[in-house]
């Protein structure tokens, strides 16, 4: 029996996945934010920070995620 994709989004954007766990760093990538480190992840259902960018956490379809930079701004 073949894996069963998974629909998650990141700031909208639809993304996919045959993993059941993924870190928030694998999340911030595979969505286009590189390097992950520059971004914070928050899962929107019940607006939790996801901290750790190295501890797998479960995706659930349909599943909403917020990535918000978190690099310095220039000024100037």
């Amino acid at each position: 029996m073949a894996d069963q994709s998974i629909i998650y989004f990141v700031n909208g954007e639809e993304q996919t996945t045959t993993d059941h766990k993924l870190t928030p760093a694998q999340i911030l990538e595979r969505a286009g934010f590189v390097p992950h480190v520059e971004y914070k992840l928050v899962r929107d259902d019940g607006h939790k920070e996801l901290t750790d960018h190295n501890k797998e956490e479960p995706i659930h379809p349909g599943e909403r995620f917020t990535a918000t930079s978190v690099a310095p701004t220039p000024t100037s």
